[in-house]
């Protein structure tokens, strides 16, 4: 597992699967889902092979109306996923602005 830091979660996570859309600093965009959000991050599921500290752009899709909302998160940790499938990475990515405080409006009926 590689990671840049070992703090502590700052907010609660909520367990969701939204579908995201991830621009790295090569310009490529990559498909994932996330495994839980908090205000501060996520844990995204993905086949992106993304660079531990670097800035990406991420779209998260967050009803069925595919209302989306575009963010700059930070990649804090990654690694491989033992389970072969198509999400092939486990990513954590740190926002670089919170989440309102409620975040369970945010997430709609999602959780």
């Amino acid at each position: 597992m590689e990671t840049t830091n070992n703090n502590r979660r700052k907010h609660s996570r909520f367990p969701v699967a939204l579908a995201v859309e991830i621009k790295g600093d090569d310009d490529r965009n990559w498909l994932g889902v996330t495994r839980d959000v908090s205000r501060s991050g996520a844990m995204l599921l993905t086949s992106a092979d993304l660079q531990l500290g670097k800035g990406i752009d991420l779209k998260v899709v967050v009803d069925e109306y595919e209302t989306a909302r575009w963010h700059t998160a930070y990649v804090r940790r990654k690694e491989p996923r033992e389970v072969s499938s198509i999400w092939a990475n486990e990513v954590a990515i740190e926002f670089d602005h919170e989440f309102p405080d409620n975040v369970e409006f945010y997430l709609g009926s999602h959780h």
